[in-house]
């Protein structure tokens, strides 16, 4: 079973989609700011267009693009300042050399062919155009610790997911990202690890659960009546005593280079 991001834009925003936004004050850091007024800057599955509106205040000419089209919605309401589009990463409907940046905040990890969508980034890239991309590293947090320990507590697990073909999947570290972009055209110049406090409130975070969202939403999403309340009352216990607002330590990859 693989998310279903269809109509489901505003739980996403409330809830993961803040854990997300706390990478992008390093993501356009590592671009830098426009060279020239009008300067064009690509979002590259830009969600609900956290990444754009601090792109425009910036002084960026923002364009973002989000196969889901709730995505693009939220976004062209948040930020009337830039264009978005409906479109897939791997088949981006631009022209060449059309950006003179790109950023792909947690994007790349969610497409079916990473290196395509890369390579699809590179042809729309200016040479010499820098390029910031985010992904979550394979390893346990205390969040994912939170989740894994409800569905052991409620005997309940998610489906089967999509398996990534084996060429087209990279690791999920510095070096791994590294080489996805080195092998679709970029130079590299940096890789490393950013973090940040991810703060929410119970029922915000709960919204993404409930929308299928992570792990732990497609073991809700994939059970019974039974076992969804199952897994929010275990939810509900577990963050009960842990006041007003949930904070969870957050750490991502970053690795920024330029079209080589």
């Amino acid at each position: 079973m693989t998310v279903s991001w269809a109509g489901i834009a505003a739980d996403y925003d409330r809830s993961f989609g803040r854990m997300c936004a706390g990478a992008v004050p390093a993501l356009l850091d590592a671009v830098g700011m426009p060279g020239a007024p009008g300067d064009a800057l690509l979002d590259a599955g830009c969600g609900t267009g956290v990444a754009a509106a601090e792109a425009v205040a910036q002084g960026w000419q923002v364009t973002g693009v989000d196969a889901e089209e709730s995505m693009v919605s939220f976004a062209r309401e948040r930020v009337p300042g830039a264009r978005f589009e409906v479109g897939e990463l791997a088949r981006l409907p631009y022209g060449d050399e059309a950006f003179a940046a790109v950023v792909a905040n947690f994007a790349v990890n969610h497409a079916g062919h990473p290196d395509r969508c890369v390579a699809e980034l590179r042809r729309v890239a200016r040479p010499g155009a820098p390029i910031a991309v985010t992904v979550w590293p394979w390893q346990p947090t205390e969040l994912n610790q939170l989740w894994a320990a409800i569905i052991d507590e409620t005997g309940t697990k998610p489906a089967g997911g999509f398996v990534m073909p084996e060429a087209s999947d990279f690791a999920r570290t510095e070096d791994g990202v590294s080489g996805l972009l080195s092998a679709g055209g970029f130079t590299v110049r940096e890789a490393r690890r950013v973090s940040w406090q991810f703060t929410v409130s119970a029922d915000d975070l709960w919204a993404g659960v409930a929308a299928g969202l992570g792990t732990i939403g497609q073991a809700y999403a994939a059970t019974t009546d039974a076992g969804r309340a199952a897994i929010e009352l275990a939810y509900r216990e577990r963050v009960a005593g842990l006041g007003p607002v949930l904070r969870y330590p957050v750490e991502a990859v970053l690795v920024a280079g330029a079209a080589a």
